[in-house]
């Protein structure tokens, strides 16, 4: 099973509140997007299955480890400590919010199917993943790669 230690969970009448306390908050809007967004950008290396694909997984894994719990969250947000400011990933009703519920949904399937992939791939003994926004060709482990590269 999947485990994960998130900083604080709150409730009230209406569902849950997750948040991630950060230093500084670097992670933006388009890591959950993942490359373009969900679209084709053209990018010739990139694989199909990773358009749209987050590279910034957790809050959709929080999402994911809370909700089979039997409560629905309702806002996920990360904590800037040294701006003092919340950077809303998604929310039920704030439409300043990176997300809709619909979005959210969208990136809790997508991290599932990572999960799984990432599960299948170590199963199938490799480890190492290409990197989310550069691909195996500017990746800083090919030399220890056991899948495109070890072998020449």
């Amino acid at each position: 099973g999947l485990g994960g230690r998130i900083d604080r969970v709150s409730s009230d009448e209406r569902g849950l509140l997750l948040v991630d306390y950060k230093r500084h908050v670097r992670v933006k809007k388009r890591d959950l997007l993942g490359r373009g967004g969900g679209e084709d950008d053209g990018e010739e290396n990139e694989h199909p299955a990773d358009r749209g694909r987050p590279t910034s997984f957790q809050i959709p894994f929080y999402v994911a480890l809370l909700e089979p719990l039997g409560e629905r969250v309702r806002t996920a947000a990360y904590y800037d400590v040294e701006a003092g400011k919340y950077a809303v990933v998604f929310d039920d009703e704030d439409r300043k919010a990176w997300f809709d519920r619909a979005e959210m949904d969208r990136l809790l399937a997508e991290t599932e199917r990572s999960i799984v992939e990432m599960r299948e791939r170590i199963e199938a003994g490799m480890w190492t993943v290409p990197d989310p926004h550069s691909g195996c060709e500017e990746c800083r482990l090919r030399a220890v790669c056991r899948m495109k590269y070890s072998v020449r």
